[in-house]
């Protein structure tokens, strides 16, 4: 197992051939294509959690504890909120592509807008502006 010390000397020299950083499971498609890459070459470290200032932020994992105590007796069980379920809640209130892509972590606004948008138009959000699905001024809310 890696210890915090392990990770800031990997991490000391930033990004290089044999090492990727990402800073949430947000950018987890960009992560799993250089996954790819490490196995069709000599390999490497993939981290998430590392944002591009080299800091240390570690993933969030939001949770809710079960009442039901673990195999292990030890720690509540959790339930992971899915990224859908994020945006979701996001949109309880009228949000841009930008503002849902920051929130997911992620760059790529179409990739953002195919997967987390688009396919949920009309039955768990809706646009602002619905003539006009192009606009710049589109927003997406949450259908109560």
């Amino acid at each position: 197992m890696m210890t915090i010390d392990d990770i800031n000397k990997l991490i000391s020299k930033n990004e290089t051939r044999t090492l990727e950083l990402k800073k949430t499971t947000g950018e987890l498609h960009k992560g799993m294509e250089t996954a790819c890459a490490f196995l069709n070459s000599d390999g490497g470290w993939l981290i998430f959690g590392i944002a591009p200032s080299l800091k240390i932020d570690g993933q969030n994992v939001i949770y809710t504890p079960s009442d039901t105590p673990s195999d292990e007796g030890s720690h509540p069980q959790s339930r992971l909120i899915s990224p859908q379920d994020k945006v979701f809640t996001f949109c309880k209130s009228p949000k841009s592509i930008a503002e849902i892509a920051d929130i997911l972590g992620v760059k790529d606004r179409k990739w953002v807008r195919k997967k987390y948008i688009t396919p949920f138009i009309g039955t768990k959000l809706q646009m602002t502006i619905p003539d006009k699905p192009n606009s710049q001024n589109q927003k997406y809310q949450t259908i109560e």
